[in-house]
């Protein structure tokens, strides 16, 4: 979609790793991915192509220190696209049979500060 355009992210891979962060995931019932954040603290985007999914997100706190036990859960039908706002985490279930969705992964110089600090904190690790 072209209001997720701004990426300094996948160029960046393309020209210089040979890849991106662009990619399909096919699951059958019940797989999925456990509690995350997103690569690079970067921001997210998924488009169900067919079959449904279960989200659910760790609501950050009001004063935004810390993690948080507040949760909210949602299904992702066949056509619709959910977006991931940088830091947080979720969880994602596989709910169908089978389950394809299309999805990216970017970053734009409006949250570079926060890739910057998550690139650091992996180097120190």
């Amino acid at each position: 979609p072209c209001m997720f355009d701004n990426d300094m992210l996948n160029p960046f891979l393309l020209q210089f790793a040979g890849s991106d962060y662009r990619f399909c995931y096919w699951g059958p019932k019940h797989s999925g991915t456990d509690w995350h954040s997103d690569v690079l603290n970067s921001f997210s985007w998924s488009f169900n192509v067919f079959g449904q999914k279960e989200w659910t997100f760790a609501v950050p706190p009001q004063d935004g220190d810390g993690e948080s036990d507040n949760t909210d859960s949602f299904f992702q039908e066949a056509g619709e696209l959910v977006f991931v706002p940088s830091t947080w985490r979720h969880r994602v279930l596989n709910v169908t049979k089978e389950t394809l969705s299309i999805n990216r992964n970017w970053i734009t110089w409006t949250q570079v500060s926060k890739t910057w600090d998550c690139l650091k904190q992996e180097i120190r690790a």
